[in-house]
């Protein structure tokens, strides 16, 4: 498969960078995605290994729009941003009995004694959302229609006049299944306008700075910056969005 080619957000390496990058973004709507996978599945002898598209069995979302003002305020507190973040999570109908203790890899046998056998992803955990059960290929299809609708909403008098679209920058970690997944699946996000930036943050010159190594775990920097919580599992697909 071809490697991953998502690009990180402008570099940033000190104060000046970072308030130049935030208003670049300011207005722009935040759309986070990730993707979980089974890793139960095995080729036959002499078959290709199963795609990650064909492994996929949860898709996360979270949208944070700055024009949704759910309070009039001049104070900026990351509690408040949080509570205006917008999640989805889709659990993949076909694997939807597969878990951190039922998987069948063979690793993963005695997982319920022994959590760090267990499967990574952790299906049944969403924190912020309602889970819905849906195809793949349903899946893919609510990515598309739900980028579309952003690209219209709480548009000013002016853009809607005007067919001006919002700016959509839409954030992923270590980008590289998300990008097989949307591939496989016909999904060309830049192409769908040219309003719609797309970044790998893992690769984003902050953390890189910060943890000084290319592949930080997402958990590491979403613990640096206390974007946690309380009891928020990882690797639900879309708790990892929402941090």
């Amino acid at each position: 498969m071809p490697g991953s080619t998502t690009p990180p957000p402008p570099m940033v390496v000190d104060h000046a960078d970072m308030m130049a990058f935030a208003k670049d973004v300011e207005d722009s709507i935040l759309v986070t995605m990730d993707f979980e996978g089974v890793d139960h599945l095995q080729a036959e002898q002499g078959q290709p290994q199963p795609s990650n598209y064909v492994k996929m069995s949860e898709v996360g979302i979270a949208v944070y729009d700055p024009r949704d003002k759910t309070a009039n305020t001049n104070q900026i507190r990351v509690d408040d941003l949080g509570a205006q973040i917008r999640a989805r999570h889709t659990i993949i109908q076909m694997y939807r009995r597969y878990t951190e203790e039922t998987c069948p890899a063979f690793y993963h046998r005695g997982a319920y004694r022994n959590p760090s056998k267990a499967h990574h992803a952790r299906p049944y955990h969403c924190k912020f959302a309602r889970s819905l059960f849906r195809a793949a290929e349903e899946a893919m299809r609510d990515i598309k229609q739900l980028i579309t609708e952003l690209l219209h909403q709480n548009r000013t008098m002016s853009e809607v006049q005007d067919g001006v679209q919002r700016e959509i920058c839409v954030l992923f970690w270590a980008a590289g299944m998300e990008e097989d997944i949307l591939r496989e699946a016909g999904i060309d996000l830049v192409g769908m306008s040219s309003r719609i930036k797309v970044w790998d943050m893992q690769i984003w010159s902050v953390f890189q700075i910060r943890f000084t190594k290319t592949q930080t775990k997402g958990e590491t920097a979403f613990g640096s910056l206390g974007a946690l919580g309380d009891g928020a599992t990882l690797h639900n697909a879309t708790n990892d969005t929402v941090a």
